[in-house]
């Protein structure tokens, strides 16, 4: 099995695991979690090339699909070691 594999297989476990593939997360939460403030999260999704999670509005309100940034987040470690995916 490949590196790259495992890391997928890895992923997936995790967001399994903790029973939140197809939850949906606050953006506030998703603030904290990344540590920037919400204006950041605002100019992420707007900015194409980081190719960042579109959140939904609900009741004026933005959340994010928690598997979607579990994938966001995997991408992006991958480019930061040089991986090309």
């Amino acid at each position: 099995m490949t590196s790259h594999t495992q890391s997928l297989n890895s992923a997936h476990s995790a967001i399994t695991a903790k029973g939140t593939s197809d939850s949906l997360v606050p953006a506030a939460v998703v603030s904290a979690e990344l540590g920037v403030v919400r204006r950041t999260l605002a100019r992420w999704v707007d900015y194409p090339n980081l190719n960042f999670p579109k959140p939904l509005l609900i009741q004026g309100r933005w959340y994010f699909r928690r598997v979607e940034l579990e994938a966001w987040k995997l991408n992006r470690a991958r480019l930061s070691v040089g991986e090309h995916v």
